[in-house]
């Protein structure tokens, strides 16, 4: 697995445009560019759109709702797991897979 990290949603958005990535992680709150309008940049940008978004928030209870409506594939809650964040990716690409959208998927430990 390859992870290509990016300090703000802009950040985050031009690594993706570049780099085309399986899977996006982010975080709600960030500077520059929050994690939910990064989700809608990405839903709205058709070579990257089809990347699964997994949204983590310290708030689930009020990000949720906003988090699905931008387009994120999942919301975790913090504190989350690696185990858990894994588990997810890993179905997120199963997905993908089974999709055809990906050619295969990563092997997580």
């Amino acid at each position: 697995m390859e992870v290509l990290t990016a300090e703000n949603g802009t950040l985050a958005l031009d690594v993706a445009r570049r780099a085309v990535p399986d899977v996006i992680v982010t975080d709600v709150e960030m500077p520059v560019m929050d994690g939910l309008d990064l989700c809608r940049h990405v839903r709205a940008d058709a070579a990257i759109r089809g990347v699964a978004v997994v949204v983590v928030t310290g708030d689930a209870s009020r990000h949720t709702r906003a988090a699905l409506h931008a387009g994120c594939n999942v919301v975790l809650g913090k504190p989350c797991s690696r185990t858990l964040l894994l588990a997810t990716i890993r179905l997120l690409l199963e997905e993908q897979v089974a999709a055809g959208t990906v050619a295969f998927g990563a092997c997580l430990d």
